[in-house]
């Protein structure tokens, strides 16, 4: 390579470099003053309120209200954890974009045009920790993206963190952890065996034990934050189901009961009544997706709901008014319709895998994290909560960054 190519090509390196930097730092701040200093639901008033009192109902994820306890000393109330999910996400937006984009400008444009997409820049306004989750997984999937492409343990070790605080902050996190532990394990393996005989075999096998370890330590810290006491998620989600499929069939609805006779009842009632249990859960499920014409379900938070003013209440400036009415427009569009997303978390990577092999398997890991993270929730939703998708939206808007690299020379050809 000539002298002249050597400085052409550092030249365009650092004004990447300087456009990805100005995008993200441009995104972060101008989501903080959108909503400052964070909005809270009645959920996020409580984990709240257990990071201040240290004591901890595993009805919430505990490490969250843990972490929430020591943001809370040096900014009190959201504002904290409102930096840290959002340093989390335009950091890891930044670094997938300036990994897998060249040209300058168009990695400045491809940052803001991801993250403030509405059902992106919507969610980044809320402490929750289906936020927590997805900026997590954003992070750590860029991390992965670069470890393997440079074939570095540092960036699987730097993800590893992420994946834990992913999987702890919700356990269903696990179906969508485990593409990414195993592209982990894979390149780790990649990494330190030479030889490659058996080297796949063995990174999947390293994965699997990555992510039976993340899940013990979340469930292992998790239960020490909250004394020993197990989370009561599965009772409310079995009340339901009994209730809704005693409903349908025309029974008794029972009385409160003990979580093991709950538990008891709910099999039972399955058992004896599978067709209306599958058609209620199809029915919670479309709803959670947002198929039909019926409003989009509890899309975002539209500010901080604190009756007692534990926090100060966010203030209304005319940019938070902007864009609250810009996100108020948009809510029940297709933009809002999970549905899409699951669609496209199929198609997208299966467009990558058929054009050329360069980031093939990254696609196919993200794709297929996205679609493990939804289709539990056909049995598991406990309601139809757009948040809830909020991970399979993140992994769709971030997929068309791994399509082959000819498609930015197409885009800059069509320009000129």
């Amino acid at each position: 390579m000539s002298s002249k190519t050597t400085t052409v090509t550092s030249t365009l390196a650092r004004r990447k470099l300087v456009a990805v930097a100005a995008a993200a730092s441009l995104g972060f701040v101008f989501t903080l003053i959108s909503f400052w200093p964070g909005y809270l639901s009645s959920d996020s008033i409580l984990q709240l309120l257990q990071a201040r009192s240290g004591q901890y109902d595993p009805w919430f994820p505990p490490i969250m209200s843990w972490i929430w306890r020591f943001t809370d000393h040096m900014a009190p109330g959201p504002l904290g954890m409102l930096v840290l999910h959002n340093l989390l996400f335009w950091s890891g937006i930044g670094l997938l974009v300036h990994r897998t984009v060249r040209r300058p400008i168009v990695a400045f444009l491809a940052i803001l045009t991801v993250g403030l997409l509405p059902p992106v820049l919507a969610l980044l306004s809320t402490v929750w920790k289906d936020v927590g989750l997805g900026v997590s997984l954003v992070l750590a999937f860029a991390l992965l993206l670069v470890a393997d492409e440079r074939r570095s343990l540092l960036g699987v070790v730097l993800a590893l963190p992420l994946l834990f605080y992913a999987t702890a902050v919700r356990y269903n996190g696990a179906a969508a952890v485990l593409p990414l532990a195993l592209w982990a394990g894979s390149t780790a393996a990649a990494r330190l065996l030479p030889m490659p005989a058996y080297r796949r075999s063995i990174g999947l096998a390293v994965g699997v034990l990555l992510l039976a370890s993340i899940v013990a330590l979340a469930l292992t810290i998790n239960g020490q934050l909250a004394g020993g006491r197990l989370p009561e998620t599965f009772r409310a989600i079995f009340v339901q189901d009994t209730v809704a499929i005693t409903l349908a069939t025309g029974g008794r609805i029972p009385s409160p009961e003990s979580v093991r006779s709950i538990g008891a009842r709910w099999r039972q009632t399955v058992t004896d009544h599978p067709g209306a249990y599958l058609r209620y859960r199809g029915q919670t499920y479309a709803l959670l997706l947002g198929i039909g014409s019926a409003p989009v379900c509890y899309p975002f938070q539209e500010g901080t709901d604190d009756p007692k003013q534990i926090v100060p209440l966010p203030s209304k400036t005319s940019l938070n008014r902007w864009v609250m009415a810009y996100l108020e427009a948009v809510k029940n569009s297709v933009l809002f319709r999970a549905w899409l997303y699951l669609v496209l978390a199929v198609a997208l990577p299966a467009v990558a895998w058929t054009l050329e092999r360069e980031r093939r398997l990254a696609a196919l890991v993200l794709g297929a994290s996205g679609v493990l993270y939804s289709l539990p929730y056909f049995f598991i939703a406990p309601d139809c909560d757009f948040r809830y998708n909020w991970w399979t939206v993140l992994a769709v808007v971030l997929l068309p960054f791994l399509l082959p690299s000819r498609l930015e020379e197409a885009v800059r050809s069509s320009g000129t």
